[in-house]
């Protein structure tokens, strides 16, 4: 009995592992400008700084493939780190150029240090979303190129003014206990299949 098993699972391996590696699965390195939508945030830190992500990507079915992404942006002392899963659709456009269009969820940490205020720093926590297309141009089978838009959506929720610095009351007073973190990405990737 032990051993039929052990040869089923052997040829399920050998059956499945081609599937597994035939250029279905992607990863890429992409750097954007991000520019945030919070007014406080563009006056506090500047209306664009840079963010640079990673993303790694398995193609499902020949149009639709499942993507997580790690992205960290910082400016001064603020930092952004988003952890994304989700799904995108290929529509091909030329033998080379894709056109992608997809959407997840995130999980994001935020991090202000020191703020001039009172020497405080704090730290949140929250859900959100992504929204994302892309032109992808394939140079080979194992080497693309993209150009992508994403809009990020995250809101960090204060329940009192303890657990936020005094230099953030005004904004969170104004929003209703919402301080908004979300954007836009500009960028370009480099990326590989294998």
């Amino acid at each position: 009995m032990k051993k039929n098993i052990t040869i089923f699972t052997v040829i399920l391996f050998l059956v499945i592992m081609p599937s597994l590696f035939a250029s279905k699965w992607g990863v890429s390195f992409n750097s954007c400008f991000f520019f945030p939508k919070s007014a406080f945030l563009q006056k506090e830190y500047g209306s664009q700084w840079m963010n640079y992500q990673l993303q790694v990507s398995y193609l499902t079915c020949p149009h639709l493939s499942v993507w997580a992404a790690l992205d960290y942006s910082a400016k001064d002392k603020l930092q952004i780190v988003p952890l994304s899963l989700g799904a995108s659709y290929y529509w091909k456009l030329s033998r080379c150029l894709f056109w992608t269009v997809g959407g997840g969820g995130s999980y994001t940490y935020a991090k202000v240090s020191h703020l001039e205020a009172n020497k405080r720093s704090f730290n949140k926590k929250g859900l959100g979303a992504l929204f994302k297309t892309s032109l992808e141009y394939r140079y080979s089978s194992k080497l693309f190129f993209s150009f992508f838009v994403d809009y990020f959506y995250q809101h960090f929720h204060f329940y009192s003014h303890r657990s936020s610095c005094v230099l953030l009351a005004e904004e969170i007073e104004k929003k209703k206990n919402l301080l908004n973190v979300g954007g836009t990405k500009i960028g370009l990737g480099i990326g590989t299949f294998f």
